[in-house]
């Protein structure tokens, strides 16, 4: 199969319509689009607990820690925004997961606004969270939007324990947008 570049992901994107989420997981499995389009990360070495490829540790750590406490969570979900298509790490019910170690915390950070912006315009009820390591944490809190929750990484398993009241994700449809949290 020939994976192509951005032109023939739209296309295939728009050819497969509402089965593009679940090739595009089953491609995420395999590597992900980013393998190709990056000699530096054409293998995903980080096997998560449920079998995915992820880039990196940190990844796997959340994911780990979300499969221990039940959380049903899609590893990078095809989320649409308009005409756009955008790929958070993880997404569990209405809360989108970053996680990054990215030195450089200002461009990252100027990624991630754009992105959580473009999702948020498309889908108000979506709350956004960022983990990262614990020396990154200030520097990202800072850089992004006040209601984006930067956590660090030794201390999500609390974050999740904390705030699972208003996740209820654990198999029922139930959920608390981000306006009824505050």
């Amino acid at each position: 199969m020939q994976l192509g570049g951005r032109r023939s992901w739209a296309t295939r994107s728009k050819n497969l319509g509402e089965d593009f989420e679940e090739y595009w997981a089953e491609f995420s499995r395999r590597g992900g689009i980013n393998s190709m389009k990056f000699k530096r990360a054409l293998v995903r070495k980080t096997i998560g607990p449920r079998g995915e490829r992820m880039y990196n540790e940190l990844e796997r750590l959340t994911a780990q820690c979300m499969d221990e406490r039940g959380f049903d969570y899609i590893c990078e979900p095809a989320v649409r925004v308009g005409k756009k298509t955008i790929f958070p790490d993880f997404k569990v019910g209405d809360l989108i997961i970053e996680c990054t170690e990215w030195g450089n915390s200002m461009e990252k950070s100027k990624r991630l606004r754009e992105r959580f912006s473009l999702i948020e315009a498309h889908n108000p009820e979506f709350c956004f969270v960022v983990v990262t390591s614990g020396k990154m944490e200030k520097r990202y809190a800072k850089n992004l939007e006040p209601d984006v929750k930067v956590v660090k990484s030794e201390d999500f398993p609390k974050y999740l324990d904390s705030e699972n009241y208003w996740l209820k994700t654990r198999k029922n449809d139930d959920r608390i947008t981000r306006t009824e949290r505050r």
